[in-house]
């Protein structure tokens, strides 16, 4: 029981860590305060106001789908690119758009599939443990102790189809959705997604747990199978929940 709380107290400050790390890494892009709703920042509006030493008073003027400098790209372009709207030589790099939000795809990816992994190899192995040493003494019951360590993995598989998900939404696969990769929101989106299944595999853990004593009470007698079936899946609803949590993300993108 102790080294199964080291590995518990580990995992968690290690998921903590690299949410820490990828928040401290992106904060500098976490969009602030947009009192007039056109998806555009009331600091950068503000700032192109000020810099430009434009007559208006109200943040409200500085219409989101406006070209004011004839350069191709509307204001919301500029903000994403974070360029000038009255400078035409300050126009957006669709490819270094292209390249940054791929890179926030490809972080929610890694998020999805790295954290659950880790959580779903844990939960298994500690589930495992048990199932090996209650088969040992009744080889007969090797199915149901192979079912009960399985349970585990199933946040896991919650991380690779989101994961998968997401390579296609961006067409990494080929086709996606045309301008996906020139939307910071969706890279935005595609980490959220990412932190979201992560955090809640965390509930691997718990279920190794729960499953493997499930296995050993097996052990003791097979009519405790069902019911310890049941008892190992509650604590998964907890990644049922992020599950669809992140599809409401993903669906919203």
């Amino acid at each position: 029981m102790k080294e199964n709380r080291k590995f518990l107290i580990t995992t968690v400050l290690l998921v903590l860590t690299l949410v820490f790390m990828t928040g401290l890494a992106l904060a500098e892009d976490v969009n602030d305060k947009d009192s007039d709703n056109d998806d555009m920042d009331d600091s950068w509006e503000w700032n192109i106001i000020n810099k430009n030493g434009l007559n208006v008073t109200n943040i409200s003027l500085f219409v989101n789908y406006t070209d004011p400098d004839n350069d191709g790209y509307t204001n919301l372009d500029e903000f994403k690119a974070k360029t000038d709207p009255y400078d035409s030589n300050d126009a957006p790099d669709k490819e270094k758009l292209k390249e940054k939000v791929s890179a926030l795809i490809l972080l929610g990816v890694a998020l999805c599939i790295g954290i659950p992994g880790i959580m779903a190899a844990f939960g298994l192995y500690i589930a495992g443990v048990s199932a090996v040493g209650m088969t040992t003494e009744h080889p007969d019951r090797f199915a149901k102790g192979l079912i009960l360590q399985a349970l585990p993995m199933t946040q896991g598989v919650y991380g690779l189809v989101f994961a998968i998900l997401l390579l296609m939404k961006a067409g990494f696969f080929g086709g996606g959705d045309a301008g996906v990769l020139t939307n910071v929101n969706v890279g935005w989106g595609a980490v959220m997604i990412g932190i979201t299944i992560g955090l809640t595999s965390v509930s691997a853990i718990p279920q190794g747990l729960v499953a493997g004593a499930s296995a050993s009470g097996v052990g003791r007698n097979v009519d405790m199978f069902g019911k310890g079936m049941i008892y190992s899946v509650m604590p998964e609803t907890m990644a049922v929940f992020g599950l669809l949590i992140a599809l409401f993300i993903l669906l919203g993108l």
